[in-house]
């Protein structure tokens, strides 16, 4: 079962509520309008499924982004100013990450990074945020695994044209959690 809940009398709705598991991995994020935006995970017979529903007075009806084999774990949203829904997140199957954003009618979907070697895994715990001009962030981990096994965390930024994506850090570390909040002047932190 997924619900939603807000301190306003801790009024519950349910998002989806089949045989199921929902929301392993989730993120929530409120646009001006206060409308909730959520993306999570539908867990079933072992395939992840990335969902999106948009909360509109606590009513909305999810739908998938991505169904294209086990996508959606590590999932990010985001919320620009004109209230146009970010996305990224961890695609399983293809172990890379992708970014969406909303046209409107549903998630226009990018590989933003995708692994140089057959062993690595690319966007894992990602992390999205938006500057001023409404370009997208993503801080994500990476396990690398050539020319030695090492974690790194990594940094793509959309700069109106293209991505641009690199190592966060200039070490193998234990770092692949990515939290991301970008400052006013579009510099990460």
């Amino acid at each position: 079962t997924l619900a939603y809940s807000f301190i306003s009398g801790w009024q519950t709705y349910l998002i989806e509520t089949a045989n199921r598991v929902y929301g392993s991995y989730n993120s929530i994020a409120v646009d001006s309008q206060k409308n909730v935006h959520i993306l999570y995970t539908d867990y079933y017979s072992g395939i992840y499924n990335l969902k999106y529903v948009k909360l509109v007075n606590g009513i909305g009806t999810p739908i998938a982004v991505d169904s294209g084999g086990s996508t959606g774990q590590d999932c990010s949203i985001a919320v620009s100013t004109d209230n146009i829904p970010h996305i990224a997140y961890y695609d399983i199957s293809n172990r890379k990450l992708k970014y969406g954003k909303w046209n409107g009618s549903e998630f226009v979907l990018v590989d933003i990074e995708s692994p140089g070697t057959v062993n690595s895994y690319v966007g894992q715990y990602c992390s999205i945020a938006l500057d001023r001009n409404n370009n997208p962030a993503i801080a994500y981990g990476a396990y690398i695994t050539n020319p030695s096994y090492y974690y790194q965390l990594r940094y793509a930024k959309f700069d109106g044209v293209s991505w641009i994506t690199g190592a966060a850090t200039t070490a193998a570390t234990n770092f692949t959690y990515g939290c991301l909040a970008l400052d006013k002047l579009g510099n990460p932190k």
